[in-house]
């Protein structure tokens, strides 16, 4: 059984069928796949991870911090302007989506331009980026709601 969690051309997450401690979880943006290489998640990490960053986003992200950082240079030079660095704490702040080897071969950042958020990505490998308008509701419940389905896969100890 697959459950999608969210919409695959904005942000989603789609989990398979549990064998703890693995479980098939791709992650998407705008159609795209993140989790091409490897969509074995170890449960564990990955939901530590997972929920360490939906906290992060509920509880001490302020989504507009950086934005006068990358004012006037649209999404995509947002994205290779905090990529590249130059700001360390943007960097920092605006990381999303770091789930270890399932979306490895991806740098996610949560941009905010011109007062809107945008999922953007791009593979280490291809030379466009990927983005899409989000707002935190839809990406903090699409985070919820894949953590509480994992969550049911954790054996009692």
């Amino acid at each position: 059984m697959t459950i999608i969690f969210g919409s695959q051309d904005q942000f989603a997450v789609v989990v398979g069928e549990p064998t703890w401690p693995i479980c098939a979880v791709e992650v998407w943006i705008g159609g795209v796949n993140l989790s091409t290489f490897d969509s074995s998640a170890y449960l564990p990490s990955f939901i530590h991870s997972m929920s360490t960053m939906r906290d992060k986003l509920k509880n001490q992200l302020n989504f507009l911090t950086h934005e006068s950082d990358l004012g006037g240079s649209g999404v995509e030079g947002a994205f290779l302007r905090v990529a590249s660095q130059e700001l360390s704490q943007a960097w920092s702040d605006l990381r999303i989506l770091n789930f270890g080897p399932t979306t490895d071969d991806f740098l996610c950042f949560l941009l905010p331009v011109d007062e809107k958020l945008y999922l953007a990505c791009k593979s280490y490998t291809a030379a466009g980026i990927t983005a899409v308008r989000i707002t935190p509701f839809d990406l903090i419940s699409t985070l919820n709601s894949t953590l509480l389905e994992l969550s049911k896969n954790v054996p009692n100890t």
